[in-house]
């Protein structure tokens, strides 16, 4: 059985086959290893832009020291 073979849980597969489709789909377009590390998350962001902006601010804050 695969949850003693890899030593997980047995929720872990049950979530990996109810996740197939999105797992496959999240797989598709990376070519290699280092694509793969690159993604780091199934969910799509609705606002990328703003996303991309509050990480440069909170960046920028981090830098100056501020918390």
């Amino acid at each position: 059985m695969i949850v003693a073979l890899y030593t997980i849980g047995s929720s872990t597969v049950y979530d990996v086959k109810k996740q197939k489709d999105q797992l496959q789909l999240f797989l598709a377009p990376s070519d290699s290893v280092q694509g793969l590390c690159k993604q780091h998350s199934l969910k799509v962001y609705k606002l990328v832009q703003l996303d991309k902006m509050l990480h440069k601010w909170f960046a920028a804050v981090g830098f100056k020291g501020n918390p």
